[in-house]
């Protein structure tokens, strides 16, 4: 089947009960990925502390005493005596918490960008490294039925040749075509396993 007319995993996928497809593979490779499970860290605390920024610091408490240390019991005749009860809350200039907010949105729309970088670049690969293993698979598929026909072509040859029907020639040029087709199918099996990191 073409890539072009359904996205089924080929081999090892053909030798188990479940067919994979290539959905299968994006999915599990976005889920595991691990540049993409902390860049998606990173946006949701970006994101997070957004509301934090635009609101207003925390009011500040204080508590004061003299003399009598039972709590805002006022020595009697002690005019150094007092007890105090002060709470505090910054204001900052008008304006500066939106636009502390707006920073904070922007770095956490850079940070989702770089997600989202991450995450459409681990797509590509996956899909690159699958669909040049489909290639690779057709490929040996292909190679091997040749070199079957070829194999039975040159024992005719030789045939022919031993009982005096055909040239030595055709039985020559037999054998050097099957060299070539066992070095090619070499090439595309050194290729399918170990160029594109996710073969047999």
């Amino acid at each position: 089947v073409a890539p072009g007319q359904s996205q089924q995993a080929v081999t090892p996928a053909q030798t188990s009960s479940k067919t994979v497809t290539l959905d299968d593979l994006v999915s599990e490779a976005l889920a595991k990925n691990p540049a993409i499970q902390g860049t998606e860290r990173r946006v949701a605390a970006m994101k997070a502390r957004i509301p934090q920024v635009k609101t207003l610091p925390d009011p500040k408490v204080s508590v004061g005493w003299m003399g009598n240390i039972t709590p805002f019991d006022v020595q009697e005749g002690d005019p150094s005596s007092y007890r105090s009860v002060s709470a505090m809350q910054e204001f900052p200039y008008p304006g500066k918490l939106k636009l502390r907010g707006q920073i904070a949105d922007r770095e956490a729309e850079a940070v989702w960008w770089e997600y989202e970088k991450t995450r459409r670049r681990v797509v590509a690969e996956v899909k690159a490294a699958y669909y040049d293993y489909f290639f690779f698979d057709k490929a040996i598929e292909i190679t091997l039925k040749n070199k079957e026909l070829l194999e039975k072509l040159t024992k005719i040859a030789e045939v022919r040749y031993q009982v005096g029907k055909g040239i030595q020639q055709d039985v020559l040029r037999s054998q050097v075509e099957l060299s070539r087709l066992l070095q090619r199918l070499t090439v595309l099996e050194k290729h399918g396993t170990d160029g594109n990191g996710i073969g047999p």
